[in-house]
């Protein structure tokens, strides 16, 4: 009964308003007390289960912003809470709304009755986060006032979930926080391969715990590096390369015990020599490396590869650290050295059956030594290239399990460097149509945030597209300025390379 009660009170409450209130002035998010009040009733009969809180949240954040909550509000706060903890899984969410709702309302004898269910919402959620003790004491000193607000029936059935939170036990009416945790982070990873990459930050962030309370330390590290991953990676893909970086070196040190530094001798948590936390540890060492690469910073990337070898325990690991060392040592002119390295990972590769691998390293080897050669002639042939990114594509469009979009866009980049401004052309408006194409699908059906940044993420295609477009027309047609002079050019408008 008191996992719903709070809900059902203060839905009893707006259901009684709603009915004799005069409509609210058409406004996408209501300001004031009554308009809320009308509109969580009007979003209650729906259907919708989510929409109530939609309203709720949009509300809550606008009063706040905008300086006008008042403790009348703290029935929002209540129903909010219960909301984030019952559906959404997000105890530690749910605890800061019943926190801020309690402040609002501090000292003021005419909202005992929303203090006390926030008080014991509070106490819920403090249980759901393994905080026993502090759960014990704060739903304890809410029960007299709980008594005289809900009744004796539903004082007992608390104090019975009290002895079992006394012992360390959840009630039946509580779930553990490390397995809404883990419930989050499937979702997450769900909405990450639809491409929704927002949605899965935001589920991803849910799974976060703090520490402390009865919950393993251990468990509570690994569940943490894993959720920062996820983020990491949906960050990438819509290209917050930085924030990504960030997302990468907190899930690194959640398994280390002291903060991660590059070059520094690190000390790690058992965690990170279980085969789960050695992959994670590998695949957040690897992609760090990759953004560092991509931003110049060798020094970062250097350390990152080295640090990765004792978790690349895997052949693919080890393939794929290979892999990045190759790409360092070609973005330092080492061509020698890149192309050996790529040669000893797609033979490893081969012998392991890896496929996709043996392709991938053809495509980098590809991409290599045309820039190699272009460093010696500007008229360099690029047709091995256009070869192994045809190849790597056509496997991908086959399996699903090589990304098309990185692929068209390394060929377009490339590809803009050469003679060839047709097949640059096309291959830079390829990459854009099916940039275009994502948004339309899973990252079209993103929360707002992921939409935004998504939209964003398409600007270095849409440049290349430009460039491409304009060296294709100037190729055509001599009277096109030269690029070097403009920003702006005659014939189509385009950015300076840089």
């Amino acid at each position: 009964m008191m996992r719903r009660l709070l809900l059902a009170v203060a839905w009893a409450a707006v259901l009684a308003l709603s009915v004799s209130m005069a409509r609210a002035q058409d406004d996408d998010i209501p300001r004031n007390f009554d308009a809320v009040m009308e509109a969580v009733g009007e979003a209650l009969q729906s259907g919708d289960s989510e929409a109530p809180f939609v309203v709720l949240n949009r509300a809550i954040r606008t009063a706040r912003a905008e300086g006008r909550l008042t403790p009348d509000w703290s029935i929002f706060f209540a129903m909010a809470a219960d909301f984030i903890r019952n559906d959404r899984g997000n105890p530690a969410f749910a605890l800061a709304l019943t926190e801020e709702g309690l402040a609002l309302i501090a000292g003021d004898p005419s909202q005992d009755d929303f203090a006390a269910a926030l008080r014991v919402s509070g106490a819920y959620a403090l249980a759901d986060l393994g905080r026993m003790d502090e759960a014990v004491a704060r739903a304890r000193l809410a029960l007299p006032l709980f008594r005289d607000t809900f009744g004796e029936d539903a004082a007992e059935e608390l104090e019975g979930y009290v002895a079992l939170w006394a012992e360390g036990q959840l009630s039946a009416f509580n779930t553990s926080a490390l397995e809404l945790a883990r419930d989050a982070l499937e979702r997450a990873r769900s909405q990450a391969d639809e491409g929704a990459h927002g949605m899965a930050i935001s589920l991803a962030g849910a799974a976060l715990l703090p520490p402390g309370g009865n919950l393993d330390a251990g468990t509570l590290r690994a569940v943490n590096a894993e959720a920062e991953v996820i983020i990491a990676d949906s960050l990438r893909a819509l290209g917050r390369t930085q924030d990504a970086a960030n997302a990468y070196l907190r899930a690194i040190s959640h398994l280390a015990q002291a903060p991660w530094q590059p070059g520094a001798d690190a000390v790690w948590w058992p965690e990170a020599d279980e085969p789960e936390g050695a992959d994670l540890l590998a695949n957040a060492f690897h992609r760090l490396a990759g953004l560092a690469i991509s931003a110049g910073a060798s020094d970062l990337a250097i350390a990152a590869l080295e640090q990765s070898q004792p978790f690349s325990r895997s052949t693919d690991a080890q393939i794929t650290g290979m892999l990045y060392q190759a790409v360092l040592a070609g973005r330092d002119g080492d061509t020698d050295r890149a192309l050996a390295i790529i040669a000893q990972s797609r033979a490893r590769a081969l012998d392991e059956g890896e496929t996709a691998t043996v392709i991938m390293a053809d495509f980098y080897a590809a991409q290599v030594s045309l820039f190699a050669a272009l460093l010696k002639d500007s008229h360099a042939d690029p047709s091995a290239l256009i070869a192994a990114g045809e190849a790597a594509l056509a496997h991908g469009q086959a399996t699903g399990n090589l990304d098309e979009t990185a692929i068209l866009g390394d060929m377009a980049r490339h590809l803009s460097r050469t003679d060839d401004t047709r097949a640059a052309l096309d291959y830079a408006r390829r990459s854009l149509i099916r940039r275009r194409a994502l948004l339309a699908g899973g990252a079209g059906q993103d929360s707002g945030f992921g939409r935004q940044e998504a939209r964003r993420a398409q600007r270095g295609a849409l440049e290349t597209f430009l460039r491409t477009a304009h060296d294709a027309a100037a190729q055509a047609d001599p009277e096109c300025e030269d690029p070097s002079r403009f920003a702006y050019y005659g014939c189509v408008i385009a950015t300076p390379r840089h």
